[in-house]
């Protein structure tokens, strides 16, 4: 990705929609804009080099949204999962009122899928944890309890219908430690779409300065 320099736009528009294809994820033009993979760029340089890959037919357009070709499914799909990511966040949204009570937890927001308004109807929900140093254990353990008492506890080897809607803690990081392991594309994007939906003092902003190795895959991000 540290090449996308010397590619063309369009190859670096195309690189960005085949990874969002991944997700069934088809992209309006800001968000492509937003999530272009390696390469500073302005929104008319984008406009103008997805106007050449539509004409040369390497990319179709339905609803505003951008996919590759084939691919005219994602448009009803994506739809779908923004109506079922608005409920899921709502839930999400009142978990948060008690968890921000635990006075040791700094920003709670949701991760994955969810925090893309990408979530499916059998999807469970990932949970964005950041506590005070030295609070990383005692905050996961009353968490899991709070959640196991409202029966939303996402369970080790629970699948299919027991997963639908269930909290996971798929990230608890300590205020001191916030610089995430691996720094690839896929991480980069975990850090940057990350949805925050209650923090204190700041930490949302020391989170982004202690992972800014993120802005190298994704530039153009706002």
């Amino acid at each position: 990705f540290e090449h996308a320099q010397h590619y063309t736009m369009e190859k670096v528009i195309l690189k960005t929609l085949i990874y969002a294809d991944i997700f069934d994820y088809p992209l309006k033009v800001f968000e492509i804009h937003k999530w272009l993979i390696g390469r500073k760029a302005q929104l008319r340089q984008v406009e103008s080099a997805i106007g050449r890959l539509i004409q040369s037919s390497q990319l179709k357009v339905k609803s505003d949204y951008y996919f590759l070709p084939r691919r005219n499914g994602l448009v009803s799909k994506r739809q779908r999962r923004e109506s079922q990511s608005a409920k899921y966040l709502r839930k999400a949204e009142a978990l948060t009122t008690i968890l921000k009570m635990i006075p040791w937890i700094k920003l709670v927001g949701v991760s994955g899928g969810l925090a893309m308004d990408n979530a499916g109807k059998g999807d469970d929900i990932d949970l964005f944890i950041i506590t005070a140093k030295n609070r990383l254990w005692i905050s996961r353990l009353m968490i899991l309890g709070i959640l196991s008492l409202m029966g939303q506890r996402r369970k080790v080897g629970d699948f299919g219908r027991k997963i639908a809607g269930k909290f996971c803690i798929n990230t608890l990081l300590e205020e001191d430690k916030l610089e995430q392991g691996s720094k690839d594309i896929y991480l980069a994007h975990e850090v940057l779409q990350m949805k925050v939906l209650w923090e204190r003092g700041g930490i949302y902003s020391k989170y982004l300065l202690d992972n800014e190795w993120a802005f190298k895959f994704l530039p153009n991000w706002t």
